[in-house]
């Protein structure tokens, strides 16, 4: 008999094989949500969302956000949904300044690419703030006061979550996100540049620091648990192409208790503890691991990390989401993207434990067409069960 969605996906997370190998995909572009719905969309939409909820029209918003979602899930047939908090009526307007410079909610932000437009924005105020100590100690002192907000409204951290649970939550596998160990100072280039310098320099700054976002990010997370949130995914990038952002021994210092006690409380709550990782962490892939998380989302192709490797090395102790390749997905032939699949599955489906998607995201992809050749690819060749035995690939059937 057929798995569910969430009885899929909550196999393969528990190293289990389900029926097929279950699909994630953790954001789509404007460009591929209008041809997956046939409408404007909501999601993945920043500008319209912008714009209706500075008239006073954000529940129209996240109603229209949610009906997005599960009606993305249905069409494409993906097993899991990321839903979080939604937009509320205090948005300022937005104002262009040129091409792809506006300001959004009353702070500068330069759109990264055409085709991307509602998904990706870098946030140029960031790298107008001079970040001494002074400065992160002031930080410090802000996050604290975000929690208790968060805490107090808890509603903040669930508005579109909260209606994708009550549609759909028994039907697919819903996931919030949360992170302090790491994302938010990646994401944060000039910090990122200070916390580097400060770990040898200012190592209990690093950790208070850290410290306060990781207490954020757990009530967050716990709040979404309790709103119905089977798993919480962190958007953390402990890498780049070239190898992690620190020493081993610095990730173990400041980062990994950080993970640690996120992942903790989360499964205390009796969720999943997800993890996206964008960039080469062979060398602490151990330790991100060790840090107790239940998925690792990515394996990034791109900078190199070998999926079959990373199945024999901890593939047994976690489960492992993604590696199909972006640059196929956007530009590569339908053999190519069936290919990509079917190199994998062979690497990292035998034996359960293992969720396809592409590489980190397509919210910067427009080649909707090669999306479902892998979406058909993965019915086709993702069945269980799956030979274990080191033989040839598997090929392309007729």
């Amino acid at each position: 008999m057929a798995d569910s969605s969430l009885e899929r996906a909550i196999k393969s997370l528990g190293l289990e094989e389900p029926d097929r190998i279950p699909l994630l995909e953790m954001g789509f572009s404007r460009v591929m949500m209008e041809g997956i719905l046939g409408r404007t969309p909501f999601a993945s939409n920043t500008f319209l969302c912008l714009e209706m909820a500075s008239k006073g029209k954000a529940d129209v918003v996240n109603e229209g956000i949610a009906k997005d979602l599960i009606d993305r899930n249905r069409k494409v047939g993906l097993d899991f949904i990321s839903a979080g908090g939604g937009y509320t009526n205090d948005v300022k307007a937005t104002v262009q300044v040129d091409d792809e410079t506006y300001v959004i909610n009353g702070r500068k932000v330069r759109r990264s690419q055409p085709e991307a437009e509602g998904e990706t924005f870098w946030d140029m105020d960031k790298f107008t703030v001079n970040w001494d100590k002074e400065r992160a100690l002031a930080h410090i002192e802000e996050l604290n006061a975000d929690r208790e907000e968060i805490m107090a409204d808890p509603s903040k951290a669930t508005t579109v979550l909260d209606m994708v649970v009550k549609e759909v939550g028994d039907e697919y596998f819903v996931y919030g996100g949360a992170d302090g160990s790491w994302g938010p100072i990646v994401s944060n280039n000039p910090l990122l540049v200070k916390v580097l310098m400060w770990m040898y320099t200012e190592p209990k700054l690093v950790k208070d620091l850290i410290e306060a976002y990781t207490r954020k990010a757990i009530e967050t997370g716990k709040i979404q648990i309790d709103a119905g949130a089977r798993g919480i995914l962190m958007a953390v990038d402990y890498g780049y192409s070239k190898g992690p952002w620190m020493l081993p021994r610095q990730f173990r210092t400041f980062v990994q208790p950080a993970l640690r006690a996120q992942c903790d409380a989360w499964q205390k709550r009796g969720a999943f503890a997800l993890l996206h990782c964008d960039g080469n962490i062979d060398a602490i892939l151990t330790d991100v691991v060790e840090g107790g998380i239940d998925a690792y989302q990515c394996i990034d192709v791109q900078a190199g990390m070998d999926l079959a490797k990373v199945k024999r090395e901890v593939g047994h102790r976690i489960c492992l989401i993604g590696n199909v390749g972006l640059k196929i997905l956007e530009y590569g032939t339908e053999r190519d993207v069936v290919e990509d699949v079917l190199r994998c599955v062979t690497s990292a489906a035998p034996s359960g434990g293992y969720v396809l998607s592409p590489s980190a995201n397509v919210s910067v992809g427009t080649n909707l067409t090669n999306y479902f050749h892998m979406v058909k690819a993965a019915r086709k060749y993702g069945r269980y069960p799956q030979s274990s035995k080191k033989s040839k690939p598997m090929k392309i059937q007729s």
